[in-house]
């Protein structure tokens, strides 16, 4: 692990994680995975380089599970528990792309709900550029929603964070304590929130990593609520179609659509959140991924596909999210 300050090298903060067993950190700001080359020991060289271990810029890290699926398919069905464990964690790892210190923020965006059995209707997103972002003190509440179980022995705790405060809520922090059965704290693991922006009385869903957990017998949750890094402008006129989700390789889903820029402004960063849930409206899985166009000119649409998310039960319905930064 690095003694010297560590700045990440997408946010360039001052990051302060841990670098976990297979030698990667993730920014406790803005949640970017990356690797650190270090100089070799004894011999003077530049200083450490600070490698991403996915760029959204050149598509999601859905991109990775699709190879690893059909790879699967392909030559190895007879270890389908083993890879759909491998999908599960890869998929883990979805990354925000770079903050951008710009001047305007939006509102939140539209939502599309659909069922398993019909595809969603369009929709047009309600951001507004010019909007103010209400600022002041910010809080927050986590509500839990489950726990799921990989094959390969991690685990993930599902739910959503909270907005509290009169303010706009950026990335925040969702702390998961591990206690045995006299309270003792076994180890701590760390989430963040999937959306960026999360207005006053709205919800965020989070997916937190229990990689490898010790035999605990009660979880607790802190929540760190943080203000937004910058504020970063939003194109208007952002819509999402989504495709008839369909389950895969037993409890895999999957979901292919497209985005349609209706707005008047080029966008980058499209993102796409699809969030699974049961007759309650209780998430049972989240994941995150990109449009496969790195820009989205006005009047151009581009495809996305959400392939890898695992879920425990059939879906009572799915909800979609679609954001894209204004491109310069």
């Amino acid at each position: 692990m690095p003694t010297e300050m560590i700045l990440c090298p997408s946010c360039k903060a001052a990051d302060t994680s841990i670098t976990d067993a297979n030698g990667i950190n993730q920014c406790v700001f803005c949640g970017v995975r990356y690797r650190i080359k270090a100089t070799a020991r004894g011999h003077a060289g530049p200083p450490p380089q600070m490698i991403m271990v996915a760029d959204p810029r050149s598509g999601s890290s859905s991109t990775n599970v699709a190879v690893v699926v059909a790879a699967a398919a392909a030559g190895v069905m007879m270890l389908g528990g083993v890879l759909a464990g491998l999908v599960f964690y890869v998929n883990a790892s979805d990354v925000p792309p770079p903050p951008e210190e710009v001047v305007a923020v939006s509102s939140p965006p539209s939502i599309v709900e659909t069922t398993p059995e019909r595809p969603s209707a369009p929709t047009t997103s309600t951001l507004r550029s010019t909007q103010k972002l209400p600022a002041g003190p910010v809080s927050a509440k986590f509500e839990y929603h489950r726990t799921i179980k990989t094959s390969i022995g991690s685990q993930y705790v599902l739910g959503v964070v909270t907005n509290t405060s009169e303010a706009v809520l950026g990335k925040s922090k969702v702390n998961v304590v591990l206690l045995d059965g006299d309270g003792k704290e076994l180890g701590v693991e760390r989430g963040y929130t999937t959306r960026d922006r999360i207005g006053p009385g709205e919800r965020s869903p989070v997916k937190i990593l229990l990689k490898d957990p010790p035999d605990y017998k009660e979880l607790k949750y802190e929540v760190v609520a943080r203000e937004p890094m910058g504020a970063t402008r939003f194109v208007e006129g952002l819509r999402v179609e989504a495709g008839e989700p369909r389950s895969q390789f037993g409890n895999f889903w999957k979901v292919d659509g497209k985005v349609f820029n209706e707005g008047e402004q080029a966008a980058r960063f499209v993102r796409i959140e699809t969030t699974a849930y049961d007759a309650e409206r209780k998430i049972l899985g989240v994941h995150t991924t990109y449009a496969d166009s790195k820009r989205l000119e006005p009047g151009a649409t581009s495809r996305f596909s959400n392939l890898g998310m695992q879920l425990d039960e059939a879906p009572h319905h799915f909800e979609y999210q679609v954001v894209g930064q204004l491109a310069p």
